[in-house]
Formats: structure tokens, C-alpha cells, sequence
């Protein structure tokens, strides 16, 4: 008598297993490449300019005076002010609901 195996033969088979493992190696490495990227883009957002606690611990090491402090913290109030606020559409655009006017006809 012989013996059976309940073993699947695809489970035996390397022809799957190569291209299983190729595509681990393929999603582990894609995945280290994003986390690089997006680690580098935080560093990069980070450095676009100074914060309020920035700008105090210079003038508290002495490297900015008491009018540059002022005017810098004006200046980045500003800033945070204007980006704050909302974009308002042109007009004659789309999404502002007016038309726009009837430009460069000539003969009219």
C-alpha cells in the first residue's frame, strides 16, 4: 500500500515562493524609501523659517536685540495672519460666480 500525503502541491512548488519572496523584498524596500522621504520632508517644512520660540531664545542668547525681536515677531504675525486667512475668489472666476467682462473686442 502506498502512503498518501495531504500535501498541497503548491504549497511544495518553488515556483511561487521565488516570487512571493521577490515581491516582500520589492514592498519592504519601497516601503523604507517612503518613510525616508517623508522624514525628509519634515525636516525640510521644519527649516522654512522661525518660530515665536525661535526668535525668544535668540534674544534671550543675546543674538537679537529688544527692536529686532519686535519687528521679527511683527513680521511673523504677519505672515501667520495672512495665511490664516481665507483665499477669496477673483472675479470672473468660476467659483465666484460672476461673470466676467467682455475684453479686447474691438468694433463695439
Amino acid at each position: 500500500m502506498t502512503a498518501t500525503t495531504f500535501a498541497s502541491p503548491l504549497l511544495a512548488s518553488t515556483e511561487i515562493w521565488i516570487p512571493l519572496a521577490g515581491l516582500l523584498v520589492a514592498t519592504v524596500i519601497g516601503f523604507l524609501i517612503a518613510m525616508r522621504l517623508r522624514a525628509n520632508s519634515k525636516t525640510v517644512d521644519a527649516a522654512d523659517g522661525f518660530t515665536l520660540h525661535d526668535l525668544r531664545q535668540l534674544h534671550k542668547e543675546g543674538k537679537l536685540s529688544a527692536e529686532e525681536l519686535a519687528s521679527a515677531t511683527a513680521l511673523l504675525k504677519e505672515r501667520v495672519r495672512r495665511e490664516a486667512q481665507p483665499v477669496e475668489p477673483d472675479a470672473g472666476t468660476p467659483a465666484s460666480g460672476k461673470k466676467s467682462p467682455r475684453t479686447g473686442r474691438s468694433g463695439r
